[in-house]
Formats: C-alpha cells, structure tokens, sequence
C-alpha cells in the first residue's frame, strides 16, 4: 500500500490495528500475535516491521496519528531488550522474555528504529564465517550461538542480507551461494554438515530474497535471472494453488522488477 500510494488502504488497516490487534497494558501499547484475549506478548520482527510502516506511512500521508503509535509502540519493545541485547518477545502476562534473539530478526530496520541496538547487531558480527551456513539464533544467557541441523534457505538469506546492512562481509556463504545458482537452482532446505539439499522443492519466497540478495551484493543480472526463473517456476505451479508465503513474495518481486525496467 506504501509502495502503491495507496492512502485508503493503508488507513483501513491502520484502523485493523488499532481496533483488533492493539492492547494498552501497564500505560503501554502492545500488539498482540493472535485475536485471543488471553494473548498478551509482542514480538520483536512483527512490532519493528509495523512500526516502520507506520513511520513511512506517516510521512507519505501526512498523518501524525500514524507517527504517534509507531513512537509508542517503540517504547514499548524496550521491555525486550535482557541487559543490552533485544529478545525475541515479551510476554507481559508471565513477564517473561524470549532467552535467544533469531539472526534473521536482527533487520536493518531494527537497528536504525530502536534505540541501543549496537550490542544486537553486533552479535551478527560474531558468527563464525570459517563456516557456510549461519548459527539461526544468540541464546542470551548462554551467550553462544545455537545452530539447526537442517538450515532453511530463507532464514540464510534474512542472515546475510543483514549482515550486509550491519557492514559485515559472509564470503563463504557468497561463494557456496553463487555455486549453488550457477546450477540454476536453490532448494528451500539444506543439510548443514554436506551442504547437500534435503528437499526437492524450490520456493518462491527463497527465490525472493536470493534476489534481494543479489541486488544487495550489486549482481544485478544475477538478480535478474532469479526473478526470470521465479518467474517460469510460477507459471507452472499456478499461483492460486502457491502457499500465499511463497505468493506474496512473488509478488513483491514482481512489482520491483517492473520498477528496474
């Protein structure tokens, strides 16, 4: 609706969150994950996500109401930080938070919205880089990192596009990545000990952010190339029978390879 500029629609869900999903709790506002009352935890990669949208959308539209929950809302995810270190979530009713921040949560947007996010992003500084895949989280009262067996390629992607942002280079990654495309194919999953695909899926949603990726990394032709392969990978699956994850990314993807021409 921001990138559309469209005003209306993006009021009506402002007044979707505010009527449904918003909560006033001990003077602050939070949103809640589900339409259940007894829900009363925020999450981290949902509430930044909404408060940056809320921020554009003020400006664009010239609505302060927007500007003023996003401020509030921001306030409010200071109940997240443990020590100097955001968390995954807050749970307001057990007061009780995450014990590990998600890598892929660690956005650009997080770290230039919220303030003392330096600590955060720094544990994107920290991982191992002698290995292709990245650790999925920073356990906080451990303070180490915990990885998964099987790696998911979005959640990689989310990882190195951040670390990118954040002015770290993931060259073994980089290259592990451009070998896999050069075969003209990336699975949705991979085994993190053989580097070997354990799904015979592709996915929409991957192929989305390997193109955000690639643009990031200024391989333009190569983001151009996944988009054309996304491209053909819909067409013969028939995108009204695609998971509206995978669908809503295609789309996405769409709408800015339309604005690269």
């Amino acid at each position: 609706m921001l990138q559309t500029n469209d005003e209306e629609g993006f009021d009506e869900q402002f007044h979707v969150l505010t009527e449904q999903f918003l909560r006033k709790k001990r003077g602050s506002f939070l949103i809640r994950w589900e339409l259940k009352e007894d829900v009363s935890a925020n999450a981290l990669i949902d509430d930044t996500r909404i408060i940056h949208a809320l921020r554009v959308g003020g400006k664009q539209f010239n609505k302060p109401a927007y500007t003023t929950l996003a401020n509030s809302l921001t306030t409010t995810l200071k109940a997240l930080r443990q020590g100097d270190v955001y968390a995954d979530y807050y749970n307001w009713q057990n007061k009780d938070i995450a014990p590990q921040i998600t890598l892929s949560y660690i956005t650009n947007e997080f770290a230039i919205m919220l303030p003392g996010t330096q600590k955060t992003v720094h544990i994107l500084g920290g991982v191992n880089t002698e290995e292709t895949f990245f650790p999925e989280s920073y356990q906080l009262r451990e303070k180490q990192y915990k990885k998964q067996k099987e790696i998911h390629m979005v959640d990689q992607l989310l990882i190195a596009i951040n670390r990118n942002h954040a002015g770290y280079t993931s060259d073994r990654f980089n290259q592990w990545l451009k070998a896999q495309w050069d075969q003209g194919i990336l699975y949705g999953r991979y085994d993190r000990s053989t580097l070997e695909p354990t799904v015979s899926y592709e996915s929409l949603a991957v192929y989305y952010y390997l193109y955000r990726y690639f643009l990031q990394m200024h391989e333009d032709q190569l983001a151009i190339e996944v988009a054309d392969h996304a491209s053909e990978l819909a067409k013969e699956h028939k995108l009204k029978e695609t998971h509206f994850f995978d669908f809503i990314h295609y789309q996405q993807m769409k709408y800015e390879t339309e604005g690269m021409q």
